[in-house]
């Protein structure tokens, strides 16, 4: 065997480096990249935005299915398409990340943001959804109504995506804090959150009640919101420590699952999960009173799959004869205590400035949260109204000019018979050029046709609306009003 050949290593020294090249040490350059790292999970990744309530991924998995047209009244598209769409336009990463995001607001949260149709797994028993292309799915009526409005879209801020090709909304405009909704949980360098999700109708009634008193305090939130969950549970604590929760956005909170006696069987039966609530595990809990568990979810029927499928839990703790006889009814309690789950807290969330690179992350709670979300929710309104008030002055501009060219329709005729008809116009009508423009593009036969007394009634109804909005949005409680309004009619 022939020996090996010496190497000889010489350091790298200053000596023929070219200048464009900065020298940093190991230590330095690794700590700058794990800040950067964690500064971009936490930014752009991990962490849900204060405004939208949605991680950038959900987003733009959201504003995938928007562009690519699959609204709640339509009908569900496969997910590979949805995917596709996010992957290709909005978020070049991997798709089983995209899909991942999309599974949990189709089916793993307690206000779905997608209509789902297919199987998307299940939590409980550790099942996975199925590959994206047996799954559909389509924008939920939620969805539709309270993030993907178009009025409201016309005045969000926008930013190029990643290659500059598209443009994709900073955050969508939400109607209501769906930050509460969701029962978000992400994982940042460092930092992580877990915010629970409430009802939507106890969401919009503590939301009414910011606007209407201007403050949130953790005694609202207790007499006010209603803790709801994908998977179900109640919620034992104290008030106390629901109080501390809320004043400071961190506590453990116990949820167990819903559970009833039945006199028949002799049984306590489980008829809802609960939050991280493993099958395999209750089966295994050892509970004094209880002689066996049993699984009676579902129906062996084949006929009846789908059925099956959507069936609640029904779980059976049989009790020995004994304790039947004597405190059957009491047990469900105690069965709820065993197979309960602690569940930690704390909130953290992003605040996005509309230029989309201006971000800010804190730890908050949910009355800071509130009074942040009900500021933007107002100031947001107000820029709406006066795009409104921009679409109606152009409607009336547009309305007056038709008025005219009915009022003087031989001159408009004149022009026509001219080389430069607008010029014409100009000169001879004294109107302004994007006005004899706007005439010349309309049909000749329309604008014989149209009446006069119409058109001023039209631009009359313009005017009125246009006096409206600006009567609207002219104090800050006539704006906290019309937001007022809208979560009274939804």
């Amino acid at each position: 065997m022939a020996p090996r050949k010496k190497t000889s290593v010489t350091a790298f020294g200053t000596e023929g480096r070219p200048d464009n090249i900065d020298v940093m040490d190991i230590l330095s350059y690794s700590r700058e990249c794990l800040i950067q790292y964690g500064a971009y999970t936490l930014q752009d990744r991990a962490i849900p935005e204060l405004k939208d309530g949605l991680k950038p991924v959900m987003r733009r998995v959201l504003w995938a299915a928007y562009t690519g047209g699959y609204s709640s009244k339509g009908s569900t598209k496969k997910c590979a398409r949805i995917v596709g769409d996010t992957v290709g336009k909005f978020h070049p990463h991997g798709d089983s990340a995209v899909y991942g995001a999309l599974v949990t607001i189709a089916s793993g949260i307690s206000q779905p943001l997608l209509d789902a149709q297919g199987n998307f797994g299940d939590k409980v028993n550790g099942d996975g959804p199925a590959a994206y292309r047996y799954t559909e799915a389509r924008l939920s009526a939620f969805s539709d109504k309270y993030l993907l409005d178009k009025s409201y879209l016309a005045v969000t801020p926008m930013v190029p995506n990643y290659d500059g090709k598209d443009q994709e909304p900073v955050y969508l405009p939400a109607k209501v804090p769906v930050l509460l909704l969701q029962g978000i949980e992400g994982i940042a360098t460092g930092a992580s959150t877990v915010i629970p999700s409430f009802s939507l109708a106890s969401v919009k009634e503590l939301t009414k009640k910011v606007i209407k008193t201007g403050k949130c305090t953790p005694r609202m939130c207790l007499n006010t919101l209603e803790f709801q969950f994908a998977e179900g549970g109640e919620v034992w604590a104290e008030d106390s420590e629901l109080l501390d929760f809320y004043k400071t956005g961190e506590g453990k909170i116990f949820i167990v699952p819903s559970c009833e006696y039945d006199e028949e069987e002799h049984a306590v039966v489980m008829t809802s999960y609960c939050p991280h609530l493993k099958m395999d595990k209750v089966f295994d809990t050892e509970i004094d009173g209880v002689s066996e568990i049993e699984n009676h979810t579902g129906t062996t029927d084949r006929k009846k799959k789908k059925e099956k499928e959507k069936r609640p839990p029904r779980i059976l703790f049989r009790l020995k004869k004994s304790i039947a006889k004597k405190a059957g009814p009491r047990y469900v309690e105690k069965v709820q205590a065993a197979i309960g789950k602690t569940m930690p807290y704390s909130i953290m969330i992003t605040d996005r400035a509309d230029n989309g690179e201006d971000v800010a992350f804190r730890y908050s709670n949910i009355p800071d949260i509130m009074m942040d979300w009900v500021k933007w929710r107002l100031d947001f309104e107000v820029r709406v109204v006066k795009r409104l008030i921009e679409i109606e002055e152009g409607k009336i501009d547009r309305l007056t000019w038709l008025i005219w060219a009915v009022d003087h329709l031989d001159l408009v005729f004149a022009a026509l018979r001219t080389n430069d008809p607008e010029e014409y116009l100009v000169k001879k009508g004294d109107i302004k050029p994007e006005a004899a423009k706007y005439i010349m593009d309309q049909q000749v036969r329309r604008l014989s046709k149209l009446e006069g007394a119409e058109l001023r009634e039209k631009k009359r109804e313009s005017v009125n609306l246009v006096k409206s909005f600006k009567l609207d949005i002219k104090t800050k409680d006539s704006v906290a009003k019309r937001v007022y309004k809208q979560l009274l009619q939804d």
